[in-house]
């Protein structure tokens, strides 16, 4: 009976780590949405007397992209966001993505200037880049 229920738990084990994407350039593969922003670093770079007013006018834009701002890193590094620009216009953006050779940096090239990002975290179910001070964070879209 034992080797039986430790075959089954190898069997199982074997199982999980065979069916899920293992690579980072796997893993990345799916559309996520944006969930959150962190701005800790970014704010400590603004003089005191701006910190309220950034908050504010950041929260404003946060509540309108939640959930709704996505990147999509499809197969071939193809690439197509769906974001709000600075004039308050939802528009599609299509591009090419790469990660680097460590998987340490992803670079998206669109026909806006293109972007480069480090890579705090990369799982199956978050997406962290962060740029320029901000840390963007995303989950998978469910459609």
């Amino acid at each position: 009976m034992k080797i039986k229920n430790l075959l089954l738990v190898a069997f199982i084990a074997v199982m999980a780590v065979a069916c899920g994407p293992k690579e980072p350039k796997d893993i990345i593969q799916k559309k996520w949405t944006l969930d959150a922003i962190d701005t800790t670093e970014l704010i400590k770079k603004l003089p005191p007397e701006q910190v309220e007013m950034f908050k504010k006018m950041f929260g404003e834009v946060m509540t309108k992209l939640k959930g709704k701002a996505t990147q999509e890193f499809k197969a071939e590094g193809k690439y197509q966001s769906y974001t709000m620009g600075p004039d308050n216009q939802w528009k599609t953006v299509d591009g090419t993505w790469e990660l680097s050779a460590d998987n340490k940096t992803l670079t998206i090239k669109s026909n806006e200037r293109p972007e480069v990002y480090t890579i705090k975290e990369i799982t199956n179910e978050h997406l962290s880049l962060e740029a320029e001070g901000l840390v963007m964070k995303f989950v998978p879209k469910e459609d």
